[in-house]
């Protein structure tokens, strides 16, 4: 049986992962521009609600990315469609596994220096836009966070 995909155990400890990618595309944190630092990229994050057993997958799970202190700065919340009724359950962050963080810093390099993201290994699975009202991105229904998607 294949071993599950490495996971970042500390969502924000991801300095060497920001700090590599970025020699990649010889960029250096005192390079970045400080009103350009935070770079806010979607990718596909898995939530586990703390409340039950529930568990989904999400295309558009939101981080933001600070390329001067390199790490993830922040990851908009989702609630779960079976708990989101509850006071106390204020939504679960998404984690992510290696790879797709990788692509995710890629995202946001790209988007910082002005480019489009290479289109590669595309995502297999739903596209389809989760409830707004169990997003944080989506100001818990006010508004659509994959209609903000820079195409």
């Amino acid at each position: 049986m294949a071993s599950p995909p490495p996971r970042i155990v500390d969502p924000e400890n991801v300095g060497a992962l920001i700090n590599r990618i970025m020699v990649r595309h010889q960029l250096k944190p005192q390079d970045i521009r400080r009103k350009d630092r935070a770079q806010v990229v979607h990718g596909r994050g898995e939530f586990l609600c703390n409340f039950c057993i529930n568990s989904w997958e999400s295309f558009y799970s939101w981080i933001q990315v600070d390329l001067i202190e390199q790490r993830i700065q922040y990851r908009w919340k989702m609630k779960c469609k079976h708990c989101c009724v509850n006071p106390r359950h204020i939504g679960v962050e998404p984690t992510f596994d290696l790879e797709e963080t990788e692509k995710l810093i890629e995202k946001a390099i790209y988007h910082y220096k002005g480019e489009r993201f290479p289109k590669g290994s595309g995502y297999r699975g739903s596209r389809i836009p989760h409830p707004n009202v169990l997003c944080e991105k989506c100001l818990w229904g006010q508004t659509q966070c994959w209609l903000a998607i820079q195409r």
